[in-house]
């Protein structure tokens, strides 16, 4: 797949979308338009009157295009820009493959704390509407987003104003994984180090509790993450644990 970024430079989010539909593709960028079979090409052109936004595909031998115009004094130009131009390849893609995925043109990996932000703003109505007629969402992840903010939210009101969360990182893997973004590293190559490195973890633990009691602050939350954190032998986890 050839995907043409022509005047934005929504590069992320139109290559995540791209994947939803083509998992297993390779994906060339370019900057010049690319009309040949198996492409995608996007653009953006700012006028006086708005900006000009046009997604077209090209693929399996069949042609979808869409165009829509955005407001420059807009709220959120860039974000809203990037939205509309995501939607635009979204509509090209389920025209042509028929397939409609659930989560519509989300990508990322906290849909809730979207839906919760929203819904502070406008109520679970309002949410609920962006969610189905701007990011193409089904009602079926539209409910389990309300039945997920509803959950957090009793937690949350949990917490004191003292409240605070520990996250402990343990940056180590089996391997190292291609799409990882991650800070990590394999343990074999950073086995020699991993000694050293849960030391002066627990130390920086027990720095942290000096600081929080002289806070008064309360944990409420410990996270332990990576990386994986079962890279550890038992005795390190067990050590870092009592800690």
């Amino acid at each position: 797949m050839i995907l043409s970024l022509i005047g934005h430079n929504y590069r992320y989010e139109l290559e995540k979308l791209v994947r939803i539909f083509l998992p297993f593709e390779k994906i060339t960028f370019t900057d010049t338009e690319e009309n040949s079979d198996n492409s995608a090409v996007t653009v953006a052109e700012r006028h006086d009157g708005g900006t000009m936004l046009k997604a077209s595909l090209n693929l399996c031998g069949k042609y979808s295009e869409y165009r829509d115009t955005v407001e420059n004094l807009c709220d959120n130009y860039e974000k809203e820009c990037e939205r509309v131009l995501a939607v635009q390849l979204y509509r090209c893609f389920t025209e042509i493959t028929g397939y409609f995925p659930e989560w519509g043109i989300l990508t990322g990996v906290r849909p809730a704390k979207l839906f919760s932000r929203l819904s502070s703003v406008g109520g679970s109505e309002y949410a609920s509407s962006y969610f189905k007629n701007s990011l193409y969402v089904s009602e079926n992840k539209i409910n389990l987003c309300k039945k997920a903010v509803l959950g957090e939210e009793k937690i949350i009101s949990l917490s004191k104003p003292e409240s605070f969360s520990l996250y402990i990182s343990i940056p180590f893997c089996p391997s190292r994984c291609s799409y990882c973004s991650f800070v990590s590293h394999s343990v074999d190559r950073a086995k020699s180090i991993i000694p050293e490195y849960v030391n002066l973890l627990c130390r920086e633990i027990e720095i942290t509790a000096e600081i929080s009691k002289k806070l008064n602050l309360r944990l409420e939350t410990v996270y332990i993450g990576g990386g994986t954190p079962t890279t550890l032998t038992a005795e390190q986890l067990s050590r870092i644990m009592k800690t």
